[in-house]
């Protein structure tokens, strides 16, 4: 006979099932998408602004602000690199080279394709080119962000 008995078990609580390895994700989900719905009043506001940074920073993208921002000046640079004429537009023959210099294409058909598919997503006049503006936006897809650091190096 033991002179100590041990109390009953108790259910897993609440709280042991947020600090589960799933558990706070799902509910910092939850909570993002209930403070949400809150008035955008000057309150409301502040409390939507905290709930987006605080959701980015669990879920948010990997490449951050200060990452697409270096990475649209570095575009930038080579879009510049291969714009000859300089109108800040580019027309098939300077895709080519730019398409050549990031990717090392493959061949004239390849770069035709992606030419088109970039005008037709761009909404571009494929007689005018792809405006070195818009195209930048292309960079937000971590595919052409790792080509962009293999041709100028690290993010």
């Amino acid at each position: 006979e033991f002179w100590f008995e041990a109390p009953p078990r108790q259910p897993p609580s609440r709280a042991a099932a947020l600090l589960a390895p799933g558990g706070m994700r799902s509910f910092l989900r939850c909570l993002a998408a209930a403070l949400l719905l809150l008035p955008s009043g000057a309150q409301g506001g502040v409390i939507e602004d905290t709930v987006v940074k605080v959701y980015n920073m669990a879920f948010g993208p990997e490449c951050g602000k200060k990452c697409l921002e270096k990475a649209y000046t570095r575009a930038n640079a080579l879009m510049t690199e291969s714009d000859a004429d300089g109108d800040g537009f580019l027309v098939n023959t300077e895709w080519a080279d730019f398409f050549d210099r990031l990717f090392q294409s493959s061949g004239p058909e390849v770069v035709s394709r992606e030419f088109e598919k970039v005008c037709k997503s761009l909404e571009c006049d494929p007689k005018v080119g792809i405006d070195k503006a818009k195209l930048k936006f292309v960079f937000q897809n971590k595919q052409w962000r790792h080509r962009l650091n293999m041709h100028f190096g690290d993010l």
